[in-house]
């Protein structure tokens, strides 16, 4: 084929008595698989021509490309977008051919590729579990820019190495994803995230990074046995190892090295037993709103948890959320005699409102919601409780 599309010549493995020009080869296997080639044919006596620049394009086509008449006697160009200059401007990404004709009528034939300019890449800052949900955490820090339209959150799946999208967040929200799928409970999870432009140009991903993940088991008499396993994404000097009983609240009992994953500890109380491991993050870590971290945690692991879930249930008795489905006025009713908080968490773990009730029973607007489910965090001091919304206009 030319650069028309017209098919020229017939099915052969050469083809001859053609002008300069940019053509097409296609070839078919038996099995009727295709492979194509593009060539630019010059005239044996046409102008030398080369590529001085090229400049990627973003979204706003800004690329271009520069010619040089290395033979100095070019007098007419033709580029297949239509323009007749030497050098291409504000050109978006693709393939461009020029032909340049000499004084003589010879015709050189040259293609140059004006790649996409990537976005600016994001890093994850920190990875860590959101204590009062026991959910994972992945923070970042937005580039100063108008070139990224949103990120992409990775997670790794349970083949090592391999990551899969679990999220998309805009530029104007937050640098915070709140993933209420993978279980800090169960195992550590590892995180990436890129930034993503308008066009739908994705940047380098990022390097990983990796929870904590704390198991305790009960030894002899009232001895409890922590292991833990290291972060991932940056260096640290040590471990904390706090624990927390109703009798004496949360306390500091250990600095462990890095190269030790394991504490024994013989607590005061076993009443509402809880230990968390901490690592301080060498920088502290901006969400560009309210929060800032400036360390990662491990999940909390409770010695028994009875009492913990007693309370979940007796709060999420206490809130009535109705009606469900709902067309966007959402009803609360709290029968508890205390104040709670209340996030409103979308189905890719994005927090997109945080609000207090009172007790009493209140009207709610969610008009501004897709069609969905959403999930309300309640909590009151450290108790929480999960209630489920769908939105159906």
């Amino acid at each position: 084929e030319d650069a028309q599309g017209n098919t020229i010549g017939s099915n052969a493995a050469t083809l001859s008595a053609i002008g300069a020009g940019y053509y097409i080869s296609i070839l078919t296997d038996n099995a009727g698989c295709t492979v194509q080639e593009e060539i630019a044919v010059s005239n044996a006596n046409g102008p030398v021509i080369a590529v001085d620049t090229i400049i990627a394009s973003d979204c706003s086509n800004n690329g271009s490309i520069d010619i040089i008449d290395v033979s100095n006697n070019v007098v007419a160009y033709e580029w297949n977008n239509g323009m007749t200059t030497q050098e291409l401007s504000n050109i978006g990404t693709g393939t461009y051919t020029v032909e340049a004709t000499a004084a003589n009528g010879c015709v050189s034939v040259l293609s140059a590729e004006v790649d996409a300019t990537l976005p600016i890449a994001a890093t994850v800052c920190l990875v860590t579990v959101d204590t009062s949900t026991n959910t994972n955490l992945v923070v970042w820090e937005k580039p100063v820019t108008n070139g990224i339209d949103h990120f992409n959150v990775y997670r790794e799946t349970s083949q090592a190495g391999l990551y899969q999208i679990v999220a998309e967040v805009p530029y104007s929200d937050e640098s915070i994803y709140n993933d209420l799928v993978a279980s800090p409970s169960v195992r550590s999870w590892r995180y990436k995230i890129s930034s993503v432009d308008a066009c739908g140009v994705e940047s380098e991903i990022s390097e990983h990074h990796k929870t904590i993940h704390l198991v305790i088991n009960q030894g002899l008499g009232t001895t409890y046995n922590l292991s833990w396993d290291s972060y991932e994404g940056f260096t640290y000097p040590s471990f904390k190892v706090y624990r927390y009983t109703s009798f004496d609240g949360w306390n500091l009992i250990a600095t462990m090295p890095t190269n030790l994953f394991t504490y024994s500890d013989t607590p005061p109380s076993e009443d509402e037993l809880t230990y968390i491991v901490v690592v301080d993050a060498p920088q502290l870590c901006s969400t560009t709103k309210a929060q800032d971290f400036n360390t990662t945690r491990s999940n909390k692991d409770r010695a028994a948890l009875s009492t913990s879930t007693g309370l979940n249930e007796i709060l999420e008795q206490q809130f009535e959320i109705y009606p469900v489905p709902s067309n966007g006025d959402i009803t609360i009713s709290n029968t508890s005699n205390a104040d709670a908080s209340i996030e409103v968490i979308d189905e890719t773990g994005r927090i997109i409102d945080t609000f207090a009730v009172q007790p009493g029973t209140q009207t709610k607007n969610f008009q501004a919601l897709a069609n969905g489910v959403y999930y309300l965090n309640i909590q009151q001091n450290e108790v929480i409780a999960r209630k489920q919304i769908i939105i159906q206009h």
